[in-house]
């Protein structure tokens, strides 16, 4: 993602505190182990770590697999030393030691399909953008009921939908109708055909 000149600072500072109180990120190996902050409680700490491996933790593993394949692609242009230092210098102004939650391998990316190098410290890191500046901005546990797309044929009943054979909604399972079936019926159903695809309800979801 990238931002302008103008809309850049306003996000950022507007972060900085939630950065401050929920993120202390381990500078070893593990970007994603949280550290308990000064003066946080135990429990308190757990709760933090149990909402990160629940919501942020897999934004952090998708978007890394995105940036393999891309690194690994062989069209990349890496950035030099210099403009390195010059993005660094420019997102720890703003997140100082929390710096380490940038994946600097990014800006490779970002430098192979940015012809102005002067504008590549300006562009955001998938994984952080989708991990805090998005679940910032769009509280997951908020946004679940339109995610799950248990619900997709009533809300765009004209639109082309893959066919649904069956859903799981808690433990239940309902057919295209939302009637309620038995584990029998289900099994049933795959029978029937000779390949099924079986999807998560919501990117969120557990089950």
């Amino acid at each position: 993602m990238a931002l302008s000149r103008n809309s850049h600072l306003d996000i950022i500072l507007l972060l900085i505190s939630f950065f401050s109180d929920i993120i202390k990120l381990n500078k070893m190996d593990k970007l994603h182990e949280l550290l308990q902050c000064e003066g946080e409680s135990s429990i308190q700490f757990l709760k933090r770590k149990a909402y990160f491996a629940r919501l942020i933790q897999h934004r952090f593993d998708y978007s890394s697999k995105c940036l393999n394949g891309f690194l690994d692609s062989g069209n990349i242009k890496p950035i030099n030393n210099s403009l390195l230092s010059d993005i660094k210098s420019f997102w720890h102004s703003y997140l100082g030691d929390n710096i380490d939650i940038i994946d600097f391998r990014w800006y490779d990316v970002f430098n192979t399909i940015e012809d102005d190098k002067d504008l590549v410290k300006y562009y955001m890191p998938d994984d952080f953008y989708y991990a805090f500046i998005d679940d910032y901005y769009s509280n997951p546990q908020h946004s679940a009921p339109c995610d799950d797309k248990n619900f997709y044929d009533l809300y765009f009943p004209e639109a082309k939908l893959p066919k649904t054979l069956f859903r799981k909604v808690g433990q239940s399972f309902l057919n295209d109708k939302y009637e309620i079936i038995s584990m029998e019926e289900v099994l049933g159903i795959c029978r029937a055909h000779d390949k099924i695809i079986l999807k998560k309800v919501a990117f969120l979801a557990e089950v």
